[in-house]
């Protein structure tokens, strides 16, 4: 019986530990901390990483000046990122959204820019995916795309990089505060750690009936 109990005791704790806690309010600095993750309906998002650049005396938000806001499937990145006149600004925001049902659950993508360009200027928010999907929003030259999406076959695993790019141009300006990216995903089965809390039970219930089934007949 101890040993049954010493089972179910080291299982719960596996499940605790595969739990990654539900994603919050914060900053890239925060989210892109080494062994950062976090969870959203279904889906545990890691491996966060931001790099930055830019010229003509723009200075591009660092880690600690991009807002990362939870939505409902995904995160809306939120800083400000303008260019003037002969200024670029770029930026790269990578990480990774797995299924944690351990199934393939991720069918889409969704990315949308709040930002705009004037003049000469351009904004614009591309993004790719390591299954070979890739988004492009935009705004300049007299035309925009705010918003774009695509859809695939069901991953289970989706490395996504967005690369933020703002620029002047001879005589303009662009600029961006804010990007969603959304996720769409089938429907989920029970987290993992429930799934692991019910086997460790299954281990003890057996146990359980041998130890008091001899202590009954005994009597």
């Amino acid at each position: 019986m101890k040993k049954s109990l010493l089972m179910l005791f080291l299982l719960m704790a596996s499940a605790f530990l595969v739990q990654a806690g539900a994603c919050g309010t914060g900053t890239l600095a925060t989210y892109d901390a080494v062994g950062f993750s976090c969870t959203i309906d279904g889906l545990t998002f890691s491996g966060f990483s931001y790099s930055t650049s830019a010229s003509g005396g723009a200075t591009a938000p660092d880690a600690s000046g991009v807002t990362v806001i939870p939505q409902s499937t995904g995160f809306l990145f939120q800083a400000f990122w303008a260019a003037g006149p002969n200024q670029t600004e770029d930026s790269l925001i990578n990480y990774t959204a797995t299924c944690t049902s351990g199934a393939n659950c991720i069918t889409d993508l969704f990315l949308q820019m709040v930002g705009g360009a004037s003049l000469t200027g351009a904004a614009s928010v591309a993004e790719t995916a390591s299954n070979g999907a890739s988004l492009l929003v935009f705004a300049g030259g007299g035309t925009s795309l705010l918003t774009d999406s695509q859809t695939f076959s069901p991953v289970e695993t989706l490395s996504v990089q967005k690369d933020i790019g703002v620029g002047g141009g001879t005589g303009g300006a662009g600029h961006i505060s804010g990007a969603y990216n959304l996720f769409s995903t089938t429907s989920t089965v029970p987290e993992p750690a429930l799934a692991i809390l019910c086997a460790g039970m299954l281990f003890v219930i057996p146990a359980a009936r041998r130890k008091f089934g001899r202590k009954v007949s005994s009597m």
